[in-house]
This record gives C-alpha cells, sequence and structure tokens, in this order.
C-alpha cells in the first residue's frame, strides 16, 4: 500500500506501491527559505487548514508559484488574526521576492 507522508512529495517513480526515490528535485536554497517563510507565515492558524496550504507550498518549483499563494495564506491569517495581522505577514513575504513586484494590497 503507498502512503504519502504530508513532509515528503511524491515519488518520482512507483512500482507496485514500493518508494523508490523521494524529496525535494533540484530545488535551489533560495527556494527552500521562501518556502519555509511561507510556512512561518502560517504560525497560530487552525492546524487542518494550515497543513493543506503547507502541502501546497511545499510542492511548488519555482518562486513565481509562491507568489500566486500569497492571496490563500493572507486569507487564512485574515480569518484567524484579521486583516492587520494578514497585511503585516503579507509584506514580510513579499519583501522575499524581487522588487521590481509591485506591492499589493490586499482589499477586504
Amino acid at each position: 500500500m503507498y502512503v504519502r507522508d504530508i513532509n515528503v512529495t511524491l515519488p518520482l517513480w512507483k512500482d507496485r506501491g514500493q518508494r523508490l526515490v523521494t524529496g525535494l528535485a533540484a530545488v535551489s536554497p533560495r527556494l527552500v527559505q521562501m518556502i519555509g517563510a511561507f510556512e512561518r507565515a502560517l504560525r497560530g492558524t487552525p492546524r487542518p487548514a494550515a497543513l493543506l496550504l503547507c502541502a501546497r507550498i511545499r510542492a511548488v518549483r519555482h518562486k513565481h508559484d509562491l507568489w500566486h499563494l500569497r492571496a490563500d495564506v493572507y486569507a487564512l491569517v485574515k480569518q484567524t488574526y484579521g486583516k492587520w495581522e494578514a497585511q503585516l505577514r503579507i509584506d514580510e513575504l513579499d519583501d522575499l521576492f524581487d522588487p521590481s513586484h509591485p506591492r499589493v494590497t490586499f482589499a477586504p
């Protein structure tokens, strides 16, 4: 039986439920740092929702994918703490990206 662990990405090959190769496929140290920052932005949010979003965050392979997950992070933090805390955390995440990206304030 094949069991997927939330801390591990899907295997590259699967033969009759046997896991041969697992893990992140050649991601840069910078991307790993950014993924960690996104996971820390979810601190204190409801665990089931945070785990689902963390799984999506860990599955990214490029920083542009993380850029699009900012809205989901914002929504979950806003639901838990309010829009001011959510905007503070998004501003911290925005600092991880190139300054050429325009800073976006999320509407209520």
